[in-house]
């Protein structure tokens, strides 16, 4: 008797189960749009129709789309800020500054620097003009007597303009140490160095001036933003 009853409750139980399976397959498309799981399709018609709409929406990129992305403009080329003078040459003078290499009565040696010799002649006074064309902001450097006229009893006196201007004036004689200046030339043309050799008798010790100076270019950056 006790063996029927389970035998019993054993097929209740079984067929309890392949009920609630059946209920889950049933039920199977809610639970998964429930859960937010849509069922996978492979038809041929839908494959089709995302193919189509894939293709429609999506525009080839051109060949010379992809060139023009990618061109490099070329950087500009190097242009140097500071200008040595001696590197400018004079447009206008009269017993003309000339270039040489040098020291001053310190001993130190300059490579390239103006002086007021002439190129080995002897003038009492002289100068040279330099175009700038408004080119350059600030001429800056120093002055020095040379070293060979180191213990020159005579005064030579050093004059710079801009455009007739004086911008500065420097005096040499011996035991008179090396002189720094620096000039706003911004609005410049015509830039002009003037020297005076204080002496007039032949074969006395001259006070040779050397002169090393340099120019700054201007900063056009903002005025050709302006124009651009």
């Amino acid at each position: 008797m006790k063996y029927e009853e389970h035998k019993t409750a054993v097929k209740v139980g079984v067929g309890t189960l392949v009920i609630a399976i059946i209920a889950v397959f049933a039920n199977l498309t809610q639970i998964l749009d429930w859960l937010g799981i849509k069922p996978h399709n492979n038809s041929p018609t839908e494959s089709s129709s995302i193919s189509e709409k894939i293709t429609t929406e999506t525009e080839p990129i051109s060949f010379s789309e992809l060139t023009e992305t990618q061109t490099v403009v070329p950087p500009k080329e190097y242009e140097p800020k500071e200008v040595k003078l001696t590197d400018l040459d004079y447009f206008n003078g009269d017993n003309a500054l000339c270039v040489i290499s040098t020291k001053d009565n310190l001993g130190n040696t300059y490579p390239s620097i103006l002086s007021t010799s002439s190129g080995g002649s002897v003038y009492n006074d002289g100068y040279s003009q330099y175009y700038l064309n408004k080119k350059y902001s600030h001429l800056f450097g120093s002055a020095f007597l040379q070293y060979d006229s180191r213990s020159s009893n005579y005064e030579t006196i050093i004059e710079f303009r801009g455009d007739g201007i004086i911008l500065g004036t420097l005096s040499f004689t011996g035991g008179v140490l090396p002189q720094e200046f620096d000039y706003n030339v911004e609005d410049v043309d015509v830039l002009e160095i003037k020297y005076h050799n204080g002496m007039t008798l032949i074969g006395t010790e001259w006070a040779f001036v050397g002169i090393d100076a340099t120019l700054t270019k201007a900063d056009t950056s903002s005025s050709e933003s302006e124009t651009s």
